[in-house]
């Protein structure tokens, strides 16, 4: 390792990303910062999975698709590269 390896500030060192990971997927990154309700994001590996409500009971199709409409509309202009930075970074 080179003695000047530093990590640098970025959207994925920043205290307002959201990343959504899922278990045979790269990381999705999402800005936050307003801090707005998030809807699940249908991830399985973070147990948000849209086939499955809280109970684990199997959902419905109807559900399942407002579910997806809720997680489209809110990561709707929030996607953002893990190397990106913008004015209102922060650390975590």
């Amino acid at each position: 390792m080179k003695n000047n390896y530093k990590n640098q500030n970025c959207c994925h060192n920043c205290k307002h990303v959201f990343i959504k990971s899922e278990y045979d997927e790269g990381d999705d990154y999402y800005c936050h910062e307003d801090k707005s309700e998030r809807p699940p994001c249908g991830s399985v590996f973070m147990k948000e999975a849209f086939l499955w409500d809280e109970k684990d009971k199997r959902t419905s199709k109807k559900e399942r698709m407002e579910r997806w409409d809720k997680w489209e509309k809110w990561k709707t202009k929030r996607e953002v590269k893990s190397f990106g930075i913008c004015d209102k970074w922060e650390a975590k």
